[in-house]
């Protein structure tokens, strides 16, 4: 019963509830199959996890998902890459970590982890230069529109359907520091403006942007300007 969790509920579990006769694990549609190959192939990353997504949410909603159905399934999902790959001639040695963390997946949400960074991969491959500076841009549009927000780098890239870690590593390239410096950068400069120009108590301006902790918030101003927020202010 705890192998076949893979939502991860949580609650109390009892001998009476273990179903003796579970569904049995079939294949996947090959029209299923044959339509993810080719948004990937296509580099259409956002659509891909869309619609595999709902494919897997649709069967977790019927309560067709257990242990033994997620890796029917990414037997057959692992398929679709390694043909993509060939099709592209692209080389496979990166591709193989991500497919290992997919085939040693014991929750749907690691599965799903595990989609989305094989499709930032092939993303990577298909974006141009121009449209990566464009993701760039809009990375730091969501971020100056959401400094009042607890902000991390997954809330960014799930607003962008993409891989987190793919993220962080394209801003980095462009930018020289990680997304999740820059958030920070971003609203430390946000908080030494409230500093200097309003008369707010410091702990409200930490409210304001995603701070509860005040010590904490301290820590970190201090840290990235290099006094703390008691001296901005009195400057």
């Amino acid at each position: 019963m705890k192998k076949n969790n893979v939502l991860r509920k949580s609650g109390v579990f009892q001998t009476s509830d273990l179903d003796t006769h579970p569904h049995p694990s079939e294949n996947i549609d090959a029209a299923y199959t044959a339509r993810w190959g080719d948004l990937l192939y296509e580099g259409n990353s956002r659509v891909f996890l869309d619609e595999i997504f709902q494919y897997l949410n649709g069967l977790c909603a019927k309560g067709n998902l257990d242990y033994q159905f997620l890796h029917t399934f990414w037997r057959q999902f692992q398929q679709v890459v390694m043909n993509v790959l060939w099709q592209k001639r692209l080389d496979g040695e990166n591709m193989l970590p991500l497919l290992s963390m997919g085939e040693n997946a014991q929750s749907l949400q690691e599965t799903k982890d595990a989609i989305s960074a094989i499709a930032a991969q092939f993303e990577q491959h298909n974006l141009p230069k121009d449209e990566k500076d464009e993701l760039v841009k809009q990375i730091e549009k969501y971020v100056d529109q959401h400094l009042e927000q607890p902000l991390t780098v997954s809330d960014v890239a799930e607003s962008m359907y993409m891989n987190a870690d793919y993220l962080s590593r394209l801003f980095k390239s462009k930018k020289g520091i990680s997304l999740k410096e820059y958030i920070v950068t971003e609203k430390m400069h946000a908080a030494q403006i409230f500093l200097q120009t309003t008369n707010l108590p410091i702990s409200i301006i930490a409210s304001k942007l995603g701070y509860d902790n005040f010590s904490y918030f301290s820590q970190v101003y201090r840290k990235v300007m290099g006094v703390s927020p008691t001296s901005e202010k009195k400057k």
